[in-house]
């Protein structure tokens, strides 16, 4: 129940700051794994901050819905882990790039990946 409390305190605080400089938005990935006969669904909410003119800030998480059983019930019990994404346009075809993670519950930093991309 905190998790979705700070969820919509986050969501009303933001679009009061400037909603043109912020997108929301995400998706929801339905996978069955015929092997395993395991079906699950997973959501992933996700923030991106663009007022940096070139520069693209998100922030998402996944929320476990369904893993063959309804599980969204638990998945909001536990704290997430955030994913933390920086993407800067150099020119059109390159882009540098920062990413991390922090698991809330753990209180634990993933690991700092850090590159670049050429597109052509």
């Amino acid at each position: 129940m905190k998790l979705l409390t700070t969820s919509v305190a986050a969501f009303l605080m933001a679009t009061t700051v400037s909603a043109a400089d912020l997108d929301f938005g995400g998706e929801v990935t339905a996978k069955r794994n015929i092997d395993t006969d395991v079906n699950t669904i997973v959501l992933t909410p996700e923030v991106t901050y663009t007022g940096v003119e070139q520069l693209e800030l998100t922030l998402s998480s996944d929320l476990s819905v369904y893993n063959n059983t309804f599980t969204l019930d638990e998945t909001v019990e536990v704290l997430p882990t955030l994913k933390f994404l920086a993407e800067y346009d150099v020119t059109d075809s390159v882009e540098l790039f920062a990413s991390t993670s922090y698991d809330l519950e753990a209180e634990d930093r993933g690991d700092l990946t850090v590159g670049a991309t050429f597109s052509f």
